[in-house]
């Protein structure tokens, strides 16, 4: 487990995403969980760094794609944490309803996922959460809806240290490829390429400093500068 910023962790070598931890003093709160079958691994990493998996309270999931969820049901029970989500993406953690695509190489790349890859179990969400909400998390993290890569991706922002956890509403790697650099959501993977950017341009509105992606590596200065130069770059 690496230490990135004062009680914000990230722990190492969980396969499928970054997985984030917050250390809130008793209480502490992962940020996704990776593929399925982390479970042990993360529970090791906890141990390693002095902590214990009975400390963990939440788990928020930004979105409902199996790298991001995968473990979450598997930590949720051996830790009796409580799992939060945005609302809007309840039923595709919950698996009664599957998530949407916009495109037809989004069709098959889910054809052959569902046909391939093994089955990650539902994770049932103890609380739905809404746009703007604030978490009693980290002194107080606001939820930010930011829809587009799925319906209820979600972000999360620590307005008095400019801290945003972003989830794959932005990326800074391609996780395909392992190219570097900050972008915007992945198109084949990407429920509406239009609410993704208005998402993206949403977010460059918060003043921030640090950015935590779901992949690649934090950007710890100057965040909301860099989401502008994307945007411009885009629009150029």
């Amino acid at each position: 487990m690496k230490k990135i910023l004062e009680n914000i962790y990230l722990l190492e070598e969980v396969r499928g995403c970054n997985v984030y931890l917050l250390d809130s003093g008793k209480e502490l709160t992962l940020i996704d969980t990776g593929l399925k079958g982390q479970g042990e691994k993360i529970e090791a990493q906890l141990q390693e760094a002095g902590f214990s998996l009975s400390q963990l309270r939440y788990i928020i999931l930004t979105h409902a794609h199996r790298d991001h969820m995968g473990s979450a049901n598997e930590v949720a029970t051996r830790a009796v944490a409580r799992v939060l989500a945005h609302e809007g993406e309840i039923p595709y953690l919950e698996q009664t309803e599957t998530l949407p695509v916009s495109s037809v190489m989004g069709m098959l790349f889910t054809w052959l996922e569902k046909k391939f890859l093994p089955k990650v179990p539902p994770c049932l969400v103890d609380k739905g959460l809404k746009d703007k909400e604030s978490l009693d998390i980290l002194e107080g993290l606001q939820v930010i809806y930011t829809p587009g890569h799925t319906p209820g991706t979600i972000s999360l922002y620590q307005p008095e240290r400019k801290i945003l956890f972003c989830g794959d509403a932005l990326f800074n790697q391609n996780p395909a490829t392992g190219k570097k650099g900050l972008r915007l959501p992945i198109s084949l993977f990407t429920a509406d390429k239009k609410d993704a950017l208005e998402s993206v341009k949403k977010l460059s509105t918060f003043p921030i400093q640090s950015i935590f992606f779901g992949h690649g590596v934090p950007i710890l200065e100057n965040g909301r500068e860099r989401i502008q130069s994307l945007l411009e770059k885009k629009s150029g």
